[in-house]
C-alpha cells in the first residue's frame, strides 16, 4: 500500500509540469496584450509599456513560466 502511494505521488509530478505547461502555453497563445486589456482602450503607450514590465511580460518565457507555475 505505501509502495503504490509512493509511486502515484511521484508520477504526479511530471503530470503537473505537462498540464503547467500546457495551460501556460494556452494563456500566451490568446490573442491580445494583457496589459492592454487590463489598463482598457484608452491607456497610453507609456502606461502598457510600464505594467508589462511590472507584470513580468517582458521577461524570457521560461523566467515567465517558472514565476506563473
Amino acid at each position: 500500500m505505501i509502495a503504490y502511494i509512493l509511486r502515484r505521488l511521484v508520477l504526479l509530478v511530471p503530470v503537473l509540469l505537462v498540464v503547467g505547461v500546457v495551460v501556460f502555453a494556452l494563456v500566451h497563445l490568446t490573442p491580445g496584450d494583457p496589459a492592454a486589456v487590463i489598463l482598457g482602450d484608452r491607456a497610453t503607450p507609456e502606461e502598457i509599456a510600464r505594467l508589462r514590465e511590472q507584470l513580468g511580460l517582458n521577461d524570457p518565457l521560461p523566467i515567465q513560466f517558472v514565476r506563473w507555475f
